[in-house]
């Protein structure tokens, strides 16, 4: 997961300075010359494996966007910036962004709000509704009126039923006719049989008849419920109205219709059909009573068209009665209709009214809050103190950078640093360029020098090279090398300097630490061309070669190699003035283990006998432990020193370290730790009390780091 974490930021960062303009290889150059101090641009060549020209466009790209500062000198160097201009480039266009807000946001709200209230006409439709209720309201009952004058004006024809009357009378002149007819022809027997299918003719067409002017009754009934449910749908305009009046209208005419065509069915056809039955079955019984006939066919045929009459009256009179009968039942339930649409309709006005206000009111303390409360609040309140913020954190990260880009405690003019192996790599390069007469190299590996610039010398340069040559890698390079005659190269093992030494005008030294197993080194170092330093180092690296071993006629093997040892430096004794306190102490065993040598302030060094440890004293020394660090630094200290006496060197020696690993804990690191450590080391190696010189010198230096320890906290 952190992996991951750190790739994102990484991302994040070269995004950022993708901005400022630059590709991939210039913000990988940049990355790789963060936390490095100082590079040259030969340095860049071997971090990014390029060439000289593609280094130096890529240093000026860097200086040009402001995340590389030149460090001035006869070598220039540069150190990488913290990326002040991408982070002022992100500044800057939140800055503008929080401006443009200002300046938008009312816009932009004003234009939403108009929006809003567009939407909200909407409701204001409400409004026409509630009109539109209130014409219904008053035209209604107007209208139902009309369509209720319209349908009594039908029912009126129903009443009426002029032209059923008119059948009636052509059927009774018909009847009388035939009857007329039937009289004169009864006279004659043989013409009974006429008669006879008369009658059936006579009984087919008045059934017949009165079935068509029943059906044109009925078409005439559909054709008035068709106009109310038009009238209806065109007035009211809402499905809900048509569908309860279509349901009425057809309930009402639909059953009192059926009751209609029953009665005529039951009563009148019916009816007229028995009595035409009975007129044939009488005729038919004319030839065997002939003579009654004769004597009573006027009586039955008045009796005939008294019943018939009869039979008419009061089948009429029942429709007229039915017709009214609808006529006051529809009278009533559009009243009720009315009386209830009425009611309906003014309470959906009310909540209609209330409605729409409360909306429109809610609208508006919606729009007030949004103005007086929300916007003023983040244009006040959050946008200005952002925008303060970020005018502050510009002038703040401004000032930084342009302070960064000026300030320098470093000219690199005389004297400059080393600070890693690539680095080392570039100066010996630079500093082989320009050799005119003799070059000194000492190096870890002989694969860590570029052979390129050594055989580009000319031959009259002379180069020494002091380095490990390792016979299983480096045969092919070394006879490569040792085949020009102005390059000589000796062994040297030791791995613990890297250095060159040009023209003695010249001089770069480094020391390393390698880590065992990884082939890499930790260096530190400095380069300098001036007189007193050059003298200074020139006798160190001359020691080097002189203790190098020669190379004759062949690389050494592996094993060969490795027998090689370089003599052990002899141990000598420093002597210094009485006033001068010793600065080191250096003990030399002897082969009596109660005897040690020990350094005096004289001119010749002389040996003392020991003094023998005191019983008991030979204890650890238990420190005090407190929560404050001055407390702690002068109480232990002093203890310590109160113990010189009678302690034996190595006991004092792991109490100062113990008080030392303490405060690296509590305090951090200080250069007084450095001198603790060295006086530790040399403390824990005597096994008795402390010469007296000794005594003093520590009691000495234990004030002096009490005293600087106490600063420090």
């Amino acid at each position: 997961m952190e992996s991951k974490k750190e790739e994102a930021t990484f991302e994040k960062t070269k995004e950022a300075l993708g901005i400022l303009g630059l590709n991939s290889e210039e913000i990988d150059t940049f990355f790789k010359m963060t936390g490095r101090g100082t590079v040259t641009k030969g340095e860049i060549c071997i971090i990014k494996n390029i060439e000289f020209e593609e280094a130096d466009k890529i240093v000026n790209n860097l200086l040009s966007k402001g995340l590389l500062r030149e460090v001035p000198g006869k070598t220039p160097h540069y150190i990488a910036l913290p990326p002040y201009s991408a982070l002022l480039g992100q500044i800057s266009q939140f800055k503008t962004l929080i401006s443009d807000m200002q300046v938008k946001t009312p816009k932009d709200l004003e234009s939403r709000f108009k929006i809003f209230e567009s939407q909200t006409m909407k409701v204001s439709k409400l409004e026409e509704y509630q009109k539109y209720l209130e014409k219904l309201r008053a035209e209604l009952p107007q209208n139902i009126s009309k369509q209720l004058n319209s349908l009594q004006s039908s029912l009126e024809e129903v009443k009426k039923l002029q032209e059923f009357h008119e059948l009636m009378d052509e059927l009774k002149s018909q009847v009388m006719n035939q009857l007329g007819s039937l009289k004169t022809g009864l006279e004659e027997v043989k013409k009974l049989q006429e008669f006879d299918e008369f009658m059936r003719k006579l009984k087919g067409s008045v059934s017949t008849e009165l079935n068509q002017e029943y059906v044109r009754f009925k078409e005439r009934l559909e054709n008035i419920k068709v106009k109310i449910a038009q009238v209806f749908e065109k007035q009211f305009r809402i499905s809900a109205l048509k569908s309860f009046a279509e349901k009425i209208v057809s309930k009402i005419i639909s059953e009192e219709f059926g009751f209609i065509q029953e009665f005529f069915e039951e009563k009148f056809v019916n009816k007229i059909g028995n009595t035409l039955d009975q007129v044939l079955e009488r005729i038919l019984s004319v030839a065997d009573i002939a003579g009654e006939i004769g004597s009573s066919v006027e009586g039955t045929f008045e009796k005939i068209t008294e019943n018939v009459e009869k039979t008419l009256k009061e089948r009429l009179f029942s429709v007229v009665d039915i017709a009214g009968e609808i006529s006051s039942s529809v009278e009533g339930t559009f009243g009720e209709i009315t009386t209830n649409l009425e009611d309906t309709l003014k309470e959906t006005e009310s909540k209609l009214s209330d409605v729409r206000s409360d909306i429109l009111g809610t609208f508006d303390d919606l729009k007030k809050v949004f103005k007086d409360e929300i916007f003023e609040t983040l244009q006040s309140d959050i946008l200005k103190k952002i925008f303060q913020q970020l005018e502050l954190s510009e002038k703040t990260m401004q000032e930084f950078w342009d302070r960064a880009r000026r300030a320098s405690l470093l000219s690199f003019q005389d004297v400059w640093f080393i600070r890693s192996a690539e680095a080392m790599q570039a100066q010996i390069n630079d500093s082989v360029s320009r050799a005119k007469m003799r070059v000194h190299i000492i190096s870890p590996k002989l694969r860590d020098i570029d052979e390129i610039p050594l055989k580009k010398l000319p031959s009259h340069v002379n180069i020494r090279i002091s380095t490990l040559v390792e016979p299983s890698t480096d045969r092919q390079l070394y006879e490569d090398l040792a085949s020009h005659g102005n390059i000589s190269i000796r062994n040297y093992l030791r791995q613990n300097i890297w250095a060159i030494n040009k023209d003695y005008e010249e001089v770069v030294v480094c020391v390393i630490s390698a880590s065992p197993g990884l082939g890499t080194y930790e260096i530190a170092g400095m380069g300098s061309i001036l007189d007193e330093h050059i003298k200074m180092f020139a006798g160190v690296l001359e020691e080097v070669w002189m203790n190098s071993e020669k190379i004759t006629h062949k690389i050494p093997s592996t094993r060969e190699a490795g027998e090689i040892k370089t003599p052990e430096p002899k141990p000598t004794l420093k002597v210094e003035s009485i006033s001068a306190p010793l600065k080191k102490i250096e003990t030399k065993p002897t082969q009596t283990p109660s005897a040690q040598t020990i350094p005096k302030p004289i001119s010749k060094p002389v040996s003392e006998p020991e003094p023998e440890l005191p019983s008991g004293d030979i204890e650890k020394i238990k420190l005090i432990s407190s929560k404050d660090n001055s407390e702690f630094i002068s109480k232990n200290f002093e203890l310590v020193k109160s113990k010189i006496n009678t302690s034996a060197g190595s006991i004092l020696g792991e109490a100062l370290d113990e008080i030392r690993e303490s405060l690296l804990e509590r305090i951090g690191f200080s250069m007084a730790f450095h001198k603790i450590a060295s006086w530790v080391r040399d403390l824990k190696k005597i096994k008795t009390l402390l010469p007296e010189n000794l005594k003093q010198e520590l009691s000495d230096e234990i004030t002096n780091w009490v005293n600087k320890l106490i600063e420090k906290t």
